[in-house]
Protein backbone atom coordinates (compact mmCIF):
# COMPACT_ATOMS: atom_id res chain seq x y z
CA UNK A 1 0.00 0.00 0.00
CA UNK A 2 1.41 3.45 -0.68
CA UNK A 3 1.66 5.58 1.95
CA UNK A 4 0.43 3.14 4.32
CA UNK A 5 1.70 4.45 7.53
CA UNK A 6 4.08 1.17 9.34
CA UNK A 7 2.99 -0.50 12.36
CA UNK A 8 5.77 0.12 14.46
CA UNK A 9 4.63 -2.55 16.98
CA UNK A 10 4.18 -5.35 13.96
CA UNK A 11 7.95 -4.35 13.03
CA UNK A 12 8.56 -4.82 16.31
CA UNK A 13 7.13 -8.50 16.69
CA UNK A 14 8.50 -9.41 13.51
CA UNK A 15 11.87 -8.76 14.98
CA UNK A 16 10.91 -10.74 17.83
CA UNK A 17 10.01 -13.73 15.32
CA UNK A 18 13.51 -13.71 13.70
CA UNK A 19 15.41 -13.56 17.18
CA UNK A 20 12.98 -16.43 18.89
CA UNK A 21 12.15 -18.67 15.25
CA UNK A 22 13.51 -21.22 13.86
CA UNK A 23 13.49 -21.03 9.90
CA UNK A 24 13.73 -24.00 6.97
CA UNK A 25 15.44 -23.86 3.80
CA UNK A 26 13.41 -21.86 1.93
CA UNK A 27 13.09 -18.99 4.85
CA UNK A 28 9.98 -20.31 6.52
CA UNK A 29 9.09 -20.36 9.95
CA UNK A 30 9.71 -23.56 11.06
CA UNK A 31 7.65 -25.50 14.00
CA UNK A 32 10.19 -27.40 16.29
CA UNK A 33 10.73 -29.73 18.93
CA UNK A 34 11.87 -28.08 22.30
CA UNK A 35 14.11 -30.10 24.09
CA UNK A 36 12.83 -32.51 27.15
CA UNK A 37 12.18 -30.35 30.36
CA UNK A 38 12.14 -26.78 28.40
CA UNK A 39 8.87 -26.08 30.54
CA UNK A 40 7.17 -24.99 27.62
CA UNK A 41 5.28 -27.49 25.78
CA UNK A 42 6.62 -29.90 23.13
CA UNK A 43 6.44 -27.57 19.94
CA UNK A 44 7.33 -24.16 19.23
CA UNK A 45 7.04 -21.61 16.37
CA UNK A 46 9.08 -18.26 17.34
CA UNK A 47 8.54 -18.75 20.77
CA UNK A 48 4.46 -19.28 20.56
CA UNK A 49 4.57 -22.62 22.44
CA UNK A 50 1.76 -25.62 22.75
CA UNK A 51 1.82 -25.32 26.54
CA UNK A 52 1.37 -21.42 27.14
CA UNK A 53 -0.42 -20.35 23.47
CA UNK A 54 -1.68 -23.66 22.50
CA UNK A 55 -4.56 -21.86 20.43
CA UNK A 56 -2.22 -19.55 18.56
CA UNK A 57 0.54 -22.42 18.21
CA UNK A 58 -2.30 -24.85 16.79
CA UNK A 59 -3.40 -22.05 14.32
CA UNK A 60 -0.03 -20.54 13.19
CA UNK A 61 1.66 -24.19 12.62
CA UNK A 62 -1.70 -24.95 10.24
CA UNK A 63 -0.99 -22.73 8.01
CA UNK A 64 1.09 -22.43 4.70
CA UNK A 65 4.90 -22.05 6.11
CA UNK A 66 5.17 -19.07 3.97
CA UNK A 67 2.33 -17.17 6.10
CA UNK A 68 3.61 -18.26 9.34
CA UNK A 69 6.06 -16.05 10.10
CA UNK A 70 3.68 -12.56 9.70
CA UNK A 71 0.81 -14.27 11.72
CA UNK A 72 3.39 -14.98 14.33
CA UNK A 73 4.43 -11.24 14.54
CA UNK A 74 0.58 -10.43 14.36
CA UNK A 75 -0.12 -12.50 17.15
CA UNK A 76 2.65 -10.96 19.53
CA UNK A 77 2.10 -7.68 18.61
CA UNK A 78 -1.82 -8.45 19.55
CA UNK A 79 -0.68 -10.28 22.86
CA UNK A 80 1.39 -8.22 24.29
CA UNK A 81 -0.25 -4.48 23.37
CA UNK A 82 -2.26 -4.32 26.77
CA UNK A 83 1.01 -3.45 28.16
CA UNK A 84 2.83 -2.03 25.58
CA UNK A 85 -0.04 0.24 24.11
CA UNK A 86 0.47 2.26 27.54
CA UNK A 87 4.30 2.90 27.33
CA UNK A 88 6.08 5.73 25.55
CA UNK A 89 6.70 4.81 22.10
CA UNK A 90 10.54 4.50 22.43
CA UNK A 91 10.29 2.15 25.09
CA UNK A 92 7.45 -0.06 23.08
CA UNK A 93 9.59 -2.55 21.40
CA UNK A 94 11.63 -3.02 24.27
CA UNK A 95 9.19 -3.67 26.32
CA UNK A 96 7.26 -5.85 23.64
CA UNK A 97 9.74 -8.15 23.83
CA UNK A 98 10.02 -8.25 27.31
CA UNK A 99 6.82 -8.96 27.60
CA UNK A 100 6.39 -11.95 25.09
CA UNK A 101 8.89 -13.44 27.10
CA UNK A 102 8.06 -13.12 30.39
CA UNK A 103 4.65 -12.23 30.08
CA UNK A 104 2.38 -9.24 31.30
CA UNK A 105 3.06 -9.06 34.76
CA UNK A 106 7.03 -10.27 34.54
CA UNK A 107 7.62 -7.00 32.17
CA UNK A 108 5.89 -4.88 34.38
CA UNK A 109 7.43 -6.15 37.40
CA UNK A 110 10.72 -5.80 35.51
CA UNK A 111 10.10 -2.13 34.54
CA UNK A 112 9.10 -1.42 38.47
CA UNK A 113 12.44 -2.63 39.75
CA UNK A 114 13.90 -0.10 37.44
CA UNK A 115 12.10 2.83 38.86
CA UNK A 116 13.19 1.54 42.04
CA UNK A 117 16.86 1.61 40.98
CA UNK A 118 16.57 4.88 39.51
CA UNK A 119 15.11 6.03 42.92
CA UNK A 120 11.22 6.00 42.14
CA UNK A 121 9.24 4.23 44.35
CA UNK A 122 6.55 1.82 43.19
CA UNK A 123 5.63 -1.24 43.96
CA UNK A 124 6.66 -3.84 42.26
CA UNK A 125 3.31 -5.90 41.76
CA UNK A 126 3.31 -6.36 38.10
CA UNK A 127 0.55 -4.40 37.31
CA UNK A 128 0.46 -1.44 35.28
CA UNK A 129 -1.37 1.24 36.73
CA UNK A 130 -1.77 4.96 37.37
CA UNK A 131 1.06 5.36 39.95
CA UNK A 132 3.31 2.73 37.81
CA UNK A 133 2.77 4.85 34.64
CA UNK A 134 3.20 8.13 36.67
CA UNK A 135 6.83 6.80 37.55
CA UNK A 136 7.38 5.79 34.34
CA UNK A 137 6.66 9.58 32.77
CA UNK A 138 9.16 11.12 35.12
CA UNK A 139 12.41 9.47 33.88
CA UNK A 140 14.04 9.10 31.12
CA UNK A 141 13.05 5.94 29.47
CA UNK A 142 16.20 4.98 27.73
CA UNK A 143 17.30 5.03 31.54
CA UNK A 144 15.01 2.83 32.99
CA UNK A 145 15.42 0.34 29.52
Amino acid sequence: MIGAERDPLLDAAMETVKFEGRFDQDGNLAIYKLPDGDGGGSYEIAGINDKYHPKEFERISSLPPKDRAQEAARYIRDYTSPLVSQLPKIMQAFTQDLAFNRGMGGATRFIQRGLNALGIKVDVDGKIGPKTLKAIDSVHPRALM
